[in-house]
């Protein structure tokens, strides 16, 4: 049996590699574990770019949390579809179209954000292993003993942060998470590449509850992507592949939209979703063992609060109440299943 340690993480992408540097921030002995070595490519905290907004359709609960994340007012404008062309002339919206301006939207680095949580993390005194999967963790009366493919670690708390592998990791007790599939495009541009690296970052509902989003021209080419949609999957088996019909799918709707954005393909990548039935996050205590909290999945729009949510879990796990109401990702909002 290894040292004791007041908390152990598992998973260290975006939310993980936060907390850690919360924790440790803290003076907490931190011990993290991640099955490959991050910043990576196998799950979801990975793309070049990610967006951070405060403008938040899905729920009012998650302006706080931004809002934490980056500490602003919430700012904007509507734009008639006229308005926004005259504002932005690479955008060719429908007619029709009614256009939410944030000005201080903007786009995180995915891999970056997680490298300096990870070495903030490590500078305070955590500790992170990276290559070494958690095989099965068991709530103890004193704490929780984890077991991972190269040793036995005990510690007082336990974070469980895997993302798209949670499942594997909830022997006793089920969440009904879907595992989606999500395809990511850089395009060349056809012309006007100047205007287009001033375009704001957006996302477009072009049929009813269907979205695409994209980012301003970059050396990387155009990035754009649909929200959702994806082919159902398991981490073992995801198709990394991306198909001829899936990028042209993606350049059809960009070409809609913006028009000159939609040169041919300069690359593609996959990425992981890892959903709930109602899309919203799950992060709070475990309904069983509240020494063990769960800080996933975030169903493809968790990224822009990682900093906030790793904050929250680092409260959690120190026995403390955050300051944010989390009743939306309650675990024990799904049936559970015995």
């Amino acid at each position: 049996m290894k040292d004791v340690y007041d908390a152990i993480i598992v998973g260290l992408g975006a939310m993980g590699s936060a907390a850690a540097y919360h924790l440790a921030r803290n003076g907490r002995r931190v011990l993290g574990f991640d099955r490959f070595h991050p910043p990576h490519e196998q799950g979801s905290s990975h793309g070049l770019t990610r967006i951070i907004r405060e403008a938040y359709f899905e729920h009012p609960l998650y302006v706080p949390l931004v809002q934490r994340a980056y500490e602003h007012r919430l700012k904007h404008e509507l734009l008639s579809a006229e308005e926004l062309r005259q504002r932005f002339p690479a955008f060719h919206p429908a007619l029709d179209a009614v256009a939410v301006w944030e000005p201080r939207a903007g786009f995180l680095v995915p891999e970056q954000a997680v490298q300096t949580h990870l070495e903030l993390a490590t500078q305070a005194g955590a500790t992170v292993r990276f290559d070494e999967p958690v095989l099965s963790w068991s709530a103890e009366s004193d704490g929780v003993h984890v077991m991972t493919a190269r040793g036995s670690w005990r510690a007082g708390r336990l974070l469980l942060s895997a993302g798209a592998w949670l499942s594997e990791l909830l022997k006793d007790w089920s969440l009904p998470l879907k595992l989606e599939r999500q395809v990511l495009c850089w395009f060349e541009p056809l012309t006007n590449r100047e205007q287009l690296s001033r375009i704001p970052i957006y996302i477009c509902e072009y049929a009813v509850g269907r979205f695409f989003y994209g980012f301003p021209d970059s050396p990387d080419g155009m990035k754009a992507a649909i929200h959702h949609q994806g082919e159902s999957t398991k981490p073992g088996v995801v198709r990394r592949q991306v198909t001829a019909k899936e990028i042209e799918a993606v350049r059809s709707l960009l070409g809609g939209l913006v028009p000159d954005a939609a040169g041919t393909v300069r690359s593609a990548a996959v990425c992981l979703y890892t959903n709930t039935p109602d899309e919203h996050f799950v992060l709070g205590q475990h309904p069983k063992h509240p020494q063990v909290v769960l800080a996933s999945p975030c169903s493809g729009h968790g990224f822009k609060f990682s900093p906030a949510i790793g904050e929250i879990a680092a409260c959690l796990l120190e026995g403390n109440k955050p300051q944010f109401d989390l009743s939306l990702f309650r675990s024990e909002r799904f049936q559970v299943k015995q």
